[in-house]
């Protein structure tokens, strides 16, 4: 609450066209507010007889504004009289009344304001439009307010947001008298899924109509789906934390190697103890630098300069088989500090100014009772006893401790701009972004779609009936390896080898009324893969697993199905009880050979 806004709503006594209806405050100036030239007001109501020549001074004082009255006509805050020459608080949106005739308001200075006809029309809203934003709830427009400044009652009026392709709504608004607010704090929730397919960043205008005519426009900042906002924003920043994604598929992989998990549980009691702390991060860096080689780059390509694409853990980790990534310095952060979570950690991303314009960002995690702890940072006395790490490290040869002392460097030297505890995020949900974009299929799921239909052509020459469906991909995902279907079988206490033939001979039995001489696909097949899509999208996984089209195949309404499953003695819900619960033992990974096992198959 630095800079602020004055705005002239109303006066009892006519006001010219000319006269000053705005003023900025400035925190290291004292403003006056009086009558005349000679009173040397910085806010002069000149026209309002009952202001006195030295009315109120206004300033800035304790990360507060104040006012102090020295009038004789008083001085009320929200119709009420304060006490003469003793300072009262301001807070924004209080209205003031000096004298007994003339109303101001005090405003954010980083709030847009029109005069529209007889109104002041102000509006706070996000200068940028993000997937994080909508993807948490948090409100996109914070408030709207209209400040009626006629001398005459309003007939009822209409009053319009919209922002072009992604938002329109319509309020309809009462009477206000003379000198009345009505204060909109809108509450409606747009849907992230808007914003899924944003590839780019784009501009679009806010734009606000009082009965069908423009009153005031602002510019917003559309941006891509995986793009980070660096606006001043409370919202913005703090759903910084939805960047980080501790149960993404290769965040899994690299905590089940390195196997921190159980370093966290043997020494959960001493958690708070900072040499355990980095006890436990030393051989997550060390998987990384000797494990990887990284390149430390530039942030991806983007036409913003307030905002940074954010790579995913697997845009990082881009060549798992070699060993090879590439990232920014807040790339590897979320990625370390996914890696810390997904762990037991509850860790904390801490973004310090170390040039002008340039933003560097290191991890830690914090002694504390996280329980109530907040999840903005503002203060570096807030992370006083947090153990911190540079993640860039690990690219750049450094040592352990090298990046250790690095970070404390940075948080003695550097301006520290802002932090985001994680764990306290994720108590106020603000929780991880589902994967953005479209999943790939792995290797398992392209080798049972042709194993499917090359079954369907083999069955189909000796019963002329050559129609593949979510059958033939069941016995396809049981003839390619010991995958997760297999595991799931066994659990179940079906014989592989017996059911990959009680499946085979029931689609034997299956006659066409006439011969069929081309493969086609049945009502279901292609229904079974775009499940397993949204599965896998929904999960947040960069492919389609084996996992994801067995329980696409369970949600499937296939007659055929049903029955082949039927033949083996068993049905769906049994099957997809036994799969839940082997997912609660070990998060499935790769879906191909074994739990965590080699990814060597993906593309």
């Amino acid at each position: 609450m630095n800079e602020a806004k004055i705005i002239l709503i109303s006066s009892q006594k006519d006001i010219a066209a000319d006269i000053t209806r705005e003023w900025i405050l400035e925190p290291t100036q004292i403003y006056k507010i009086g009558r005349g030239r000679d009173s040397k007001a910085d806010i002069d109501l000149s026209f309002d007889p009952s202001v006195s020549r030295l009315h109120a001074e206004i300033w800035f004082e304790d990360d507060s504004w104040w006012i102090k009255d020295s009038s004789s006509y008083g001085t009320k805050i929200n119709g009420e009289k304060i006490l003469k020459d003793e300072k009262s608080k301001l807070k924004f949106d209080d209205e003031i009344i000096f004298g007994n005739r003339t109303k101001l308001a005090i405003i954010p200075y980083s709030r847009d304001c029109n005069r529209f006809k007889e109104f002041w029309i102000e509006i706070e809203v996000a200068k940028s439009l993000n997937y994080a934003l909508l993807h948490n709830g948090f409100p996109f427009i914070e408030k709207v307010v209209l400040r009626h400044s006629g001398r005459n009652k309003t007939e009822p009026f209409k009053l319009n947001l919209r922002l072009e392709n992604y938002l329109d709504k319509t309020y309809e608004i009462s009477c206000l008298s003379s000198g009345e607010s009505f204060i909109l704090k809108p509450n409606f929730k747009m849907d992230p899924q808007i914003l899924e397919k944003q590839v780019e960043a784009s501009v679009s205008f806010l734009k606000i109509f009082i009965d069908g005519v423009l009153a005031i426009e602002k510019e917003v900042k559309i941006l891509a789906c995986n793009e980070w906002s660096k606006e001043d924003n409370p919202y913005h920043r703090t759903s910084l934390a939805s960047f980080a994604l501790p149960s993404h598929p290769y965040i899994e992989q690299v905590v089940a190697e390195t196997k921190i998990t159980s370093m966290v549980k043997e020494n959960n009691d001493k958690l708070m103890n900072i040499n355990v702390r980095e006890q436990i991060c030393k051989p997550l860096f060390g998987y990384f630098q000797e494990q990887w080689h990284f390149n430390y780059v530039n942030e991806p390509i983007s036409f913003e300069t307030d905002s940074q694409r954010i790579r995913l853990p697997h845009q990082v980790l881009s060549d798992w088989n070699n060993r090879r990534g590439a990232g920014t310095c807040i790339d590897l952060s979320l990625l370390f500090a996914a890696c810390l979570e997904n762990a037991g950690f509850e860790p904390i991303l801490l973004i310090f100014e170390i040039k002008p314009g340039l933003w560097h960002v290191i991890v830690g995690h914090r002694a504390i009772d996280h329980h109530i702890a907040e999840p903005l940072l503002n203060d570096k006395t807030q992370i006083e006893e947090a153990f911190i790490i540079d993640p860039t490290g690990f690219a750049r040869n450094l040592t352990f401790e090298e990046a250790h002392v690095e970070a404390l460097n940075i948080l003695k030297n550097d301006k520290f701009i802002y932090g985001v505890d994680i764990g306290a995020a994720r108590r106020y949900r603000i929780l991880p972004l589902p994967f953005s974009g479209q999943p790939k299929e792995s290797t398992t799921a392209i080798e049972a779609d042709r194993k499917a239909k090359e079954l369907a052509e083999e069955i189909g020459k000796e019963t002329g009936y050559k129609v593949y469906s979510p059958a033939h991909i069941l016995l396809s995902l049981l003839l390619i390896g010991d995958g997760f279907t297999r595991e799931i079988f066994k659990r179940t206490g079906l014989d592989i080898d017996k059911s990959k033939k009680i499946i085979y001979s029931g689609l034997k039995k299956v006659k066409p009324r006439v011969k069929m001489e081309n493969l086609k696909s049945s009502e279901h097949y292609d229904s079974v893969f775009a499940l397993a899509l949204d599965i896998a999208k929904k999960e947040g996984s960069p492919f389609i697993f084996e996992k994801h089209i067995f329980f696409a195949l369970l949600e499937v309404g296939s007659s055929a199905l049903d029955k082949a499953i039927n033949l083996l003695g068993t049905n769906k819900e049994a099957l997809k009880e036994k799969a839940y619960a082997l997912l609660r033992i070990k998060p499935f990974f790769e879906g191909e050979k074994s739990f965590f096992g080699s990814i060597s198959s993906l593309e």
